[in-house]
């Protein structure tokens, strides 16, 4: 009869614990291959976009969104891999008048750059790009008046 000890085998553990580890990440890595993150800067006519947001649409009916910052630049997470359909929204109510101070005062942080209305539905905006899984995809978006 052959008795095997694993505490006399350390390449048997160190075996077992690389497979298990190659397994798992296996199945993590897939997932994430599944989405990708989006990030850019959104002008219009050239001045950088200074509020809003910009949505992700992809084949599955599904929506993902990110918010354009006071310098123009915005960034998505989770956008579905594949081509995906995509929109501008500006500002809406009173955030459409005044930006927050950026300082947390109550001076207004100036108005924000009016978005075409046209970019903010998929079946006018005739902006698509394709996004890559599991890294991040730079899409700059110029708009025009």
């Amino acid at each position: 009869m052959i008795r095997f000890h694993s505490a006399r085998h350390p390449r048997f553990i160190v075996v077992t614990a690389l497979l298990v580890s190659f397994g798992l990440l296996g199945c993590g890595g897939s997932k994430d291959a599944k989405t990708g993150t989006v990030k850019g800067t959104v002008t219009v006519d050239g001045k950088p976009a200074n509020a809003g947001t910009v949505g992700f649409k992809g084949s599955d009916g599904l929506t993902v969104s990110g918010s354009i910052q006071k310098d123009g630049t915005y960034q998505a997470v989770n956008v579905p891999a594949g081509e995906v359909q995509v929109t501008v929204t500006g500002p809406t109510g009173a955030a459409a008048k005044t930006l927050p101070d950026p300082t947390g005062g109550d001076t207004g942080g100036g108005t924000p750059i009016p978005i075409p209305p046209n970019y903010a539905k998929t079946e006018t905006s005739n902006l698509k790009t394709t996004v890559k899984g599991g890294t991040t995809n730079t899409y700059d978006i110029p708009l025009t008046k």
